[in-house]
């Protein structure tokens, strides 16, 4: 009898702890996740006119939690290490010299918001677009 009452402590505090956990934790929404390739264009700032209108770039976007880092093959738009919170995200050029804002809308592949610094360092907004074009680890164009 009394390693029984031992056993339902040792166990059923354990079990007790984890749906509390769960129960606490049921409304709690992950942010949207802005990983993956995506085709951008670029709106560039009047002060600067060294990329053309329309023009697409492909942009490949790492997120681990919140940390989420940007590449390009284009080498005006330099690596960008930031967070993201909820749908925006917030990255910048380890100089500072770049500074990229977005949003991305959940359960859609789109994202959109404006650079500072981009495409050169008098720009003070650059709007952008970006379709994703591939998810993380997706082969090819679709996801």
């Amino acid at each position: 009898m009394k390693s029984v009452v031992i056993y339902l402590i040792l166990v059923g505090i354990p079990i007790a702890g984890v749906i509390g956990v769960l129960q606490a934790g049921r409304d709690i929404t992950p942010p949207p996740y802005v990983g993956g390739t995506w085709a951008v264009t670029f709106v560039p700032d009047t002060t600067c006119h060294t990329v053309a209108p329309g023009d697409s770039v492909t942009m490949v976007v790492m997120q681990s939690g919140s940390h989420v880092v940007v590449t390009s093959a284009n080498p005006m738009l330099p690596r960008l290490r930031g967070l993201a919170n909820g749908q925006y995200f917030r990255v910048a050029s380890g100089s500072d010299s770049v500074h990229m804002h977005g949003a991305i809308k959940r359960g859609e592949d789109r994202m959109r918001g404006f650079l500072a610094g981009f495409p050169c360092a008098a720009a003070q907004r650059t709007i952008f677009r970006g379709t994703r074009v591939a998810a993380p680890g997706a082969v090819g164009g679709g996801h």
